[in-house]
């Protein structure tokens, strides 16, 4: 109530909307942040792409992922930038909808952009702490693409997509530990399998 009457008095105010979208979506009241970001992507062409941001994650709150990923993908297509659909992969992989994550992924690594765009993805290190980094674009996509493949037990394609993400970034931490768990699990179902030839023979 109290934004509405801000906005009856100053209603072409665009930067006290905006705050008040962000003031809500801090009181994690995302459907009135949703209904103001709005207001702001409609109304200022240089405030858009923040209140677009800020509205995926207002949908996101709502519990409303499928359009969020949506939203993500216009972004990337308004704004080329395809981070963007980085970012609705991750959300993709998150609801199991493994076939449209791969193919958002896809499309990261065709565009000629995205190899000189760096993402900050976080971690946790030994002892717990919280570390960011700035990875670059394709390492990250490759990165998940690896992921995907380590689901679905494709080792052989996990190791791939974990060794060209490495080749990019060698430093990625994330990429080295998921490709070390790879070998992990692949000499598991190796030693299982050798343990089954062993139960039959008897």
């Amino acid at each position: 109530t109290f934004g509405y009457r801000i906005l009856a008095k100053d209603p072409e105010n665009i930067n006290r909307v905006f705050q008040l979208a962000q003031l809500y979506y801090a009181a994690q009241n995302y459907e009135m942040s949703l209904r103001f970001s709005s207001i702001v992507v409609n109304k200022d062409s240089l405030k858009k792409q923040s209140a677009m941001e800020l509205a995926a994650l207002n949908l996101l709150g709502l519990k409303a992922t499928d359009k969020a990923v949506e939203l993500y993908k216009a972004m990337a297509t308004e704004f080329n930038h395809p981070s963007y659909l980085y970012e609705a992969s991750v959300l993709a992989y998150q609801t199991k909808k493994l076939d449209d994550c791969i193919t958002i992924l896809n499309t990261v690594l065709k565009d000629t952009t995205a190899q000189k765009q760096t993402i900050v993805m976080s971690r946790e290190n030994a002892v717990g702490k919280v570390i960011k980094e700035e990875i670059n674009l394709i390492a990250a996509a490759l990165n998940i693409l690896g992921v995907v493949s380590l689901e679905k037990e494709n080792y052989t394609e996990a190791k791939k997509y974990f060794g060209n993400a490495l080749a990019i970034q060698p430093n990625f931490i994330l990429a080295e530990n998921n490709l070390k768990e790879v070998v992990k699990k692949e000499e598991k179902a190796e030693t299982e399998k050798e343990e089954s030839k062993k139960h039959n023979k008897w």
